[in-house]
Parts: structure tokens; sequence; C-alpha cells
């Protein structure tokens, strides 16, 4: 799937924080109007390709040349966020420390310390931040040892739900590899080609046309006269003024539909393109106007561009051999919604997802920082109201019936995914429609998961108690803090007064279970760079847990040395 790397401001508990830069990790995104839709995608996850800029020769609109451009540095992948398919698929790596049988390993501490925003007393890169880092995640996995496996939320059933819909979502990661990515095969010739494509930029116009109706006349009219481009958008928009326009490359995030007329069907000079289908609300119309070559000139340009292309050519592939597998899957399987249930369902659920983009903002703000879902009051009212008609069938599917009751913990399991970021009063039910037909792709996906057994891999099982630890570590810490009648307002005197003693108690008591591995820690580099690393379009966007603020100690000064031979370690 695809990604987009967005530079944003974030807004973070009401104040603005221009430094932070948000890495959206976005599998199917959609273009509002008069804006080009991008990385849209029918699968759940997040795929991508860092970009790459190179020296180039430029050539527009298949004419003019220019002088080489200055040097451009590739971009470096060092810094680009693993999508959640890498955590899925990649060893569980080298055990970085150890207290009791709970394991932190290297590439999860550096996901937590970079994937996350840290809190100022530990912002930088240095050696003493980095310690802060571990002795914060070995103060989490303390935290929820202290709590224990039965405390009342690992009890609660709609804890167990989420936790099992996070590792539903990994496997359905391992899935996408075992039944795409695995079974790509390369052809020479097409990579050429494809080679070739890679260093053109085009610059196009666009207008999108919602209504499928008025898109069909819109192309009758530019069959006859493509001339007509401008005057159509002029009177669809209602502004005297041209067309949006862009410049898209190979590294852009496009629709495959886009792409494909763009690096495939090598347009002309002021081609139309459309209505190209781009989601359920968008007719596309395009209009190329001229393109830019860049020459890859160096040995190390032409290596890059060729694994830019590889790494396209089998995401393509992978999701064309995923949507095949998918279409298998789901034939024969029809969705029947009973009419007046579904309605209520709407009604009940409406509210919820029909809320401002400020109070969208302030959720989201909330579940990155906090992540402390048992206090969300609006999905309880939401299932309290749903509860009421339980026992009500709300669809079958399969020759299984599906209530109201069943939705509700599915809900918990797998929340509800719209294909739009538009949601109004008017689409809302189709749209709620579509979100309840791809979770019940998304379901059958996990069911076949786990008769494949993916939800005993390693980095399956490591990436559930990683969660797993990190909530129990909230829940621990919200219930020391309210037993002495403080309340966590975020202040750092929360972490100096009240939190730094009692961790360090907890320093004393499992110090003799505690073991550090020195030699990677000691090689790991952090950067000064706050990012916060989202999925996108899947049923649980946050990608790591959030920086777990118990203590800003900044020795270590307890535990052991870990035995590298011992764990089965070969430092290189």
């Amino acid at each position: 799937m695809e990604r987009i790397f967005t530079s944003m401001v974030a807004r973070i508990h009401g104040k603005f924080l221009p430094e932070i830069i948000v890495l959206l990790f976005i599998a199917m995104t959609f273009g509002r109007a008069q804006a080009l839709p991008g990385g849209i995608s029918a699968q759940s996850g997040s795929r991508g390709q860092a970009a790459a800029f190179h020296d180039s020769t430029q050539k527009k609109n298949g004419g003019n040349e220019k002088k080489p451009a200055s040097s451009e540095k590739k971009t470096s992948r060092k810094n680009a966020v693993v999508p959640l398919k890498g955590i899925a698929l990649a060893d569980t790596g080298t055990i970085l420390a150890k207290i009791g049988d709970k394991t932190i390993f290297v590439d999860e501490f550096i996901r937590r310390a970079e994937y996350t925003i840290r809190p100022p007393y530990c912002k930088g890169d240095g050696g003493l931040e980095k310690k802060i880092v571990l002795n914060s995640l070995l103060a989490e996995k303390m935290l929820a040892l202290e709590a224990g496996k039965d405390n009342k939320l690992a009890k609660s059933e709609v804890f167990q739900r989420m936790l099992q819909g996070r590792k539903e979502q990994l496997m359905r990661e391992v899935l996408y590899y075992a039944e795409g990515t695995a079974k790509v095969k390369l052809d020479t010739g097409a990579m050429k080609k494809e080679f070739k494509a890679a260093g053109r930029t085009y610059s196009i116009e666009y207008f999108n046309v919602p209504n499928d109706s008025i898109a069909e006349t819109v192309k009758q009219v530019l069959d006859t006269s493509a001339s007509s481009f401008t005057g159509i958008y002029r009177a669809l928009s209602g502004l005297d003024s041209l067309p949006p326009r862009r410049d898209v490359n190979w590294d852009s995030r496009e629709d495959q539909t886009v792409r494909h007329v763009l690096f495939k069907s090598h347009p002309k000079v002021n081609q139309i393109f459309g209505p190209l289908r781009v989601n359920e609300e968008s007719n596309l119309f395009i209009r190329v106007e001229g393109w830019t070559d860049h020459v890859a000139f160096t040995e190390k340009q032409s290596a890059d561009r060729l694994s830019d292309v590889k790494e396209e050519m089998s995401r393509s592939q992978a999701d064309e051999r995923y949507d095949k597998y998918i279409a298998r899957l789901m034939n024969g399987k029809t969705l029947q919604l009973d009419p007046t249930t579904f309605r209520k369902f709407v009604e009940i659920i409406a509210p919820r997802y029909l809320e401002s983009v400020k109070e969208k903002d302030q959720a989201l703000s909330k579940d990155l920082l906090t992540q402390n879902f048992w206090d969300d009051k609006k999905e309880q009212d939401v299932e309290r109201n749903l509860h009421t008609l339980r026992n009500q069938t709300l669809f079958t599917i399969d020759n299984k019936t599906w209530t109201m009751e069943d939705m509700s913990n599915e809900m918990q399991r797998h929340p509800l995914v719209f294909r739009t970021r538009n949601l109004t009063p008017k689409n809302i039910a189709k749209q709620v429609k579509l979100a309840i037909a791809d979770m019940l792709r998304d379901r059958y996906l996990a069911d076949e998961a786990y008769k494949r057994g993916y939800d005993t891999f390693p980095n399956v099982v490591h990436y559930t108690e990683m969660w797993e630890d990190a909530i129990f570590g909230l829940w621990q810490k919200a219930a020391y803090l309210d037993s002495i009648g403080v309340t966590d307002d975020g202040k750092m005197e929360v972490v100096t007064k009240y939190l730094n003693p009692y961790v360090d108690s907890l320093r004393h008591k499992y110090s003799d279970r505690i073991e550090v591995n020195v030699v990677p820690f000691n090689d790991i580099k952090l950067t000064r760079i706050d990012m916060i690393a989202l999925q996108n379009k899947v049923p649980f966007a946050v990608l790591v847990p959030a920086f777990p603020q118990l203590t800003n100690y900044k020795w270590l000064d307890y535990g052991k040395v870990m035995n590298p031979e011992k764990e089965g370690i070969q430092h290189k």
C-alpha cells in the first residue's frame, strides 16, 4: 500500500507545535474537491517507498533543454518510518533489554523513541537522553508487571477485543506478504521501460467531478473540443481562474489509474484523460501540460532509480495479486442488510463520525498522547445505545446472522474505516455500508491468517505484547496517581515529584531481574526530530504506543549487563 509523507503543523492539546513533523502513513487517501487524490489502494496496511531526487537535465514539453540542475541528495531511508509491514515481516532482531520474561528489542526501542513525541526532557540525541528513553521503556515494563495479568483492565472484554484487533491488523500484513509480495515476479524488459518513465515529471491540470452523469457529459464535451478544459472547470467551480495544477513524478503516491495513464500510456502534450474513477465520489479529469525528463548521470543515481523502480513494480504487482486473492476469498459472499435496523444503526453512530474537524483533531491528539481508550465517553455512549437494540438483526452474510450486539463487539475489534474523509449527512449511510463491507473483508482475511498460524509469528506476538504492556503501564500509572490523590495534568512536576520516586522504588524491586545489552545500546543513534507515525485507512491508526512519560532518570546504575552468549546474541 501507498504512503504519503506529509509535513504538518500539529495541534497538540490546543497548542501549536510548528517543529513537529507528522509522518502520515496512508494506505488509502482520497482528495477533497479540487484536490488530486493520491495514494489510493484497496488493501489494509501501509506500503511505499522513499522519494528519490537526482541531478537532472530538463526537457519541458518535449523540447527545450536546460543545464544540469545542482546536485540534490537522495532522500535518506534511515529517517523514513518503517510501515507496519516492516514490523510484521522482519526478524524480531537484537535484544536490547530484558526484565523477567519481558523483552525490549533494538528496533522496538528506535520506534518508541522516534515514531512518537518525546517529552522535552529527552528530546535530544545525546547519550543522557538515550538513557532516559531506555529507563522510561523499562519503567513501562515494570508498571505492567505491577499491574499484573489479572487486573481489572485485563479482564475487560472491550480491552481484549481491542488488543486482538491490533494483532489481527498485523496478521493481515503477513498475509499480504504471503499472497502478494512473495509471489512477485519482475520482467526485465518491463523494468527497462519503467526505468525510463521513472525519470519523468509530468505537469498536469486537473479537476474533479463527483457526479457520475455529469462526468459523462463532461467527457462528451471534451471529446469534441479539448480546448474547453478550462471553460468546463470554470463552469463547474464558479471560479474565474485556471484549473488547479501540480507536478507528478515517479515517487508521487498517486492512484494506480493516474499512474498508469501518465507513466505507462506515454501521453502527448495537451492530451486529456478522464473520467478516472479514483474513489466512490471522485471522477478525475487530467490535462497533460508537459513534462521534464531527469537524467540519472552517475552510477549511484542509476542504481538508486533502478532500486526505486523494482520497489514500485514489486509493490504494484503485490497489490494486484493480493486484490485477486481477496476477490477469490470473497467470491459468492453477499451482504444483506436489514433496512430498518440499519437505519437505526446509522442514526446511532452518525453523530460520532460527523464531528467537526476541530473535534476530530482533538480526538486524534488525545489518542496520540494518552491512548486512555477506557475514558472515551463518546464511544461508550454509542455502545450503550447499540446495546438497547442488541438482539436485532443488522445483516446476514455467508449464512450467518449478525445482530447489533455482534456488530458492536466487532467494532471494538475493528473500528469502522471509511473510504472518504468527507463524511456528510447525505453520504453517511452509503459510507457506513462500505465500511461494514470492508470490515467483513478484513474479518475473513484475519480468519485465513489464523488458519495459517500467523498469530504465533514472533513479531506478531511481540507487537501484541508491546501494546498490552504499554496500556497496562498507563493503567498502573493512573491507578498509582489516583491512589495518592494526584491528577495527571501532563506537567513536569507529576514526573519529578510523584513518578520518579515511584519508579525508583520499582527499580530497586526489579533490579536483579533487569539486563541490558550495552553493545547495541551504545551503537543506537537518536535524532532530534519529533515524529508521529500514523497509518490511515486501517482500524488502528497509531503505529506504536505513546512515549511513556514516567521518569527523567538519566543513569543506568541498576540491573546487570546482559550475557550475549547466554541469550544467543552475536555482535558484529
